[in-house]
């Protein structure tokens, strides 16, 4: 038995090119459209807006965040002041940036969740007793007496 290459048989070479150009122009593309998903900006990065505010109540920046975007505030009343006044002037800055900007000396955080983006009391972080020096001493045990 005879081994055959396919630079020996340029019928059978002339028979596999255009499958080969194929394969490499089908590798070529599934390359660039793998690159094109990873390139791509996620919408919170990509979304920027420009607010003007003066003493505005924070109701109003956030409807004009809402104006500007497809983006959607939700939010408990009790935990925000809507009558806050905030001064703000912001240029064609990301969503994320203004949020920063207008919650970073308040109690509230957000979080964006698809086109949502939430408004929360920041959690409080249990504060610790300072130990006074005394120490104690005993046994817990149950109300049947067992540790």
């Amino acid at each position: 038995m005879e081994n055959i290459s396919f630079r020996d048989h340029p019928v059978l070479l002339k028979s596999i090119e255009p499958l080969l150009i194929v394969m490499k122009l089908i590798f070529l593309l599934q390359v660039l459209f793998t690159a094109g998903l990873f390139a791509a900006e996620s919408f919170s990065q990509a979304t920027k807006v420009t607010i003007t505010a003066d003493s505005s109540p924070f109701l109003d920046v956030l409807s004009d965040i809402e104006k500007q975007t497809d983006y959607l505030f939700v939010y408990d009343k009790s935990d925000i002041d809507l009558e806050k006044k905030i001064t703000l002037s912001a240029r064609n800055k990301p969503v994320a940036e203004v949020l920063y900007t207008i919650l970073r000396h308040t109690n509230l955080a957000y979080a964006v969740e698809g086109n949502n983006i939430m408004l929360m009391k920041k959690p409080q972080l249990a504060t610790v007793a300072q130990q006074t020096g005394k120490t104690v001493t005993g046994i817990v045990t149950d109300a049947n007496g067992g540790p």
